[in-house]
């Protein structure tokens, strides 16, 4: 029985995580909220949620199906306060579960980590990395299209392993055989959508849980169950990979001097040139990876398996991008990613050590404080990041409805040409805070129902109604 204590204890943790959570979120909301439509979201605003649409898009650009429903999905809500709620709510989740998936893989070890139940100075650490060391935070996160892309299908893909690493570890004492039955097909349904989420992470993520899957046998635990879902998670693969759009999009976008090279050269450039400066995208996340081993407790074999097998998977997913000619910033998200899984392992891991230690060892006590030092130095980081985020979005907010007056006073006035300025983002840190910065004129026309032209051009300042936007 629970003494009284420990239970005003684990509520008083609940309450601070559902405050912790709901602070979290409504950070990210502002900034959504001040994100306005740009590049591909009239595109998929567009492109709408018909059949007939999706397959056209199947079978001429992409066989990324979940993230394009996705996309077109929030675009249709008709409310720009719920599309970007929504999708500050799937940061916030996917932090989230990356922070609790340690609870349902390490079994007993996991339940000695605050009771078994959300940490939230774990989640912090996770959420604070994952802004600070994305490579495109802005395009993956904030951008509608890219978040769909990127956060949705990472979310969808780490809910599938939480309840994969769930099924390695049976926590109930044997449900019904309904339950048992339902519980399976759901999880096949979200293996599918996972495995049909995003290329490189799909690849990644199939070649893990067979190997999750594998050691599981090897160690005579295997289980039927367990090859129902990798089977699942492989039909969504091929879906998303072998899809016709990937080919005829690949070569109609004319790559001619990565088509002229060899494959030698290109596995040279990729790994001497491309891959090392993807990984050292995550500096940040190594370093913290560093100073929990190095001055941490060591951690359990579980902990250490775990960890190196979610740093392999962000080596792999990052590796697999070899066949793309180009690697956009933010394809780099689905490596992050991984790496913030093997941190809330690490993490984890050194929480329930430092609980065994602290009541024999007084450096129990000193040790504990690493990971609540190494928390708020990314907070501090994290709130200098936001702070000029929120100043710069802001201003874009007030562009962006100076461009819609623009293209409406245009349209009113039967102009058969309009031109419209571009954002400019004042005082950002890092230029991969900003959002995806390409125009797509013909779709925000055909978005605006006009068929005038609607071109763009740089400008020098921040611009306002009351201060008009000067040319470079």
């Amino acid at each position: 029985m629970t003494s009284l204590p420990e239970s005003n204890l684990c509520r008083r943790r609940k309450v601070l995580g559902t405050v912790v959570v709901s602070v979290i979120l409504l950070l990210v909301f502002r900034l959504e909220y001040w994100t306005p439509m740009h590049s591909d979201d009239y595109f998929y605003f567009l492109k709408g949620l018909s059949l007939q649409a999706t397959l056209h898009q199947y079978m001429h650009w992409s066989g990324r199906l979940v993230a394009d429903f996705i996309s077109s999905a929030l675009l249709h809500l008709g409310s720009h306060f719920l599309t970007t709620l929504l999708n500050a709510a799937a940061v916030v989740a996917l932090a989230f579960v990356i922070a609790c998936m340690p609870l349902y893989a390490l079994g007993r070890e996991g339940a000695r980590v605050a009771g078994g139940g959300f940490n939230a100075t774990v989640f912090l650490l996770v959420f604070f990395l994952y802004w600070v060391s994305n490579a495109a935070i802005g395009q993956t996160s904030l951008w509608i299209v890219g978040s769909a892309n990127y956060v949705w299908t990472n979310l969808l893909l780490c809910l599938f392993l939480l309840g994969f690493l769930s099924e390695l570890r049976r926590f109930d004492s044997g449900p019904g055989l309904l339950q048992a039955r339902l519980k399976m097909a759901g999880l096949c349904v979200l293996a599918l959508i996972a495995g049909c989420s995003n290329e490189n992470t799909s690849v990644t993520a199939l070649a893990l849980i067979v190997l999750l899957a594998w050691r599981q046998y090897r160690n005579g635990g295997g289980s039927a169950r367990l090859w129902c879902y990798m089977l699942a998670f492989a039909v969504g693969a091929a879906v998303l990979l072998l899809a016709p759009g990937n080919f005829e999009r690949y070569y109609s976008r004319g790559n001619l001097e990565w088509e002229h090279m060899s494959m030698g050269m290109r596995t040279l450039d990729h790994l001497y040139r491309r891959f090392p400066n993807a990984m050292a995208q995550y500096w940040e996340d190594f370093l913290a990876l560093i100073l929990l081993a190095r001055f941490g407790p060591r951690s359990s074999r579980d902990v250490r398996y775990y960890v190196a097998l979610f740093v392999g998977a962000s080596f792999v997913a990052n590796l697999v991008l070899l066949p793309a000619p180009h690697i956009p910033r933010r394809a780099m998200n689905g490596g992050l990613v991984f790496v913030l899984i093997a941190i809330s392992f690490a993490a984890h891991g050194f929480l329930a050590r430092i609980r065994e230690m602290i009541p024999r060892h007084a450096i129990g006590a000193r040790r504990a404080r690493l990971l609540a030092g190494l928390t708020l130095v990314c907070g501090l980081y994290f709130a200098a990041v936001y702070g000029f985020m929120l100043y710069a979005y802001k201003a874009t907010y007030v562009e962006s409805q100076v461009r819609d007056s623009i293209i409406r006073l245009g349209i009113a006035s039967g102009l058969s040409s309009i031109e419209i300025p571009d954002f400019h983002f004042p005082g950002l840190l890092r230029e991969r805070h900003q959002f995806d910065r390409s125009f797509n004129g013909e779709a925000m026309a055909r978005y605006y129902g006009t068929d005038a032209t609607i071109t763009q051009y740089k400008v020098r300042n921040t611009y306002s109604f009351s201060a008009p936007p000067i040319r470079r």
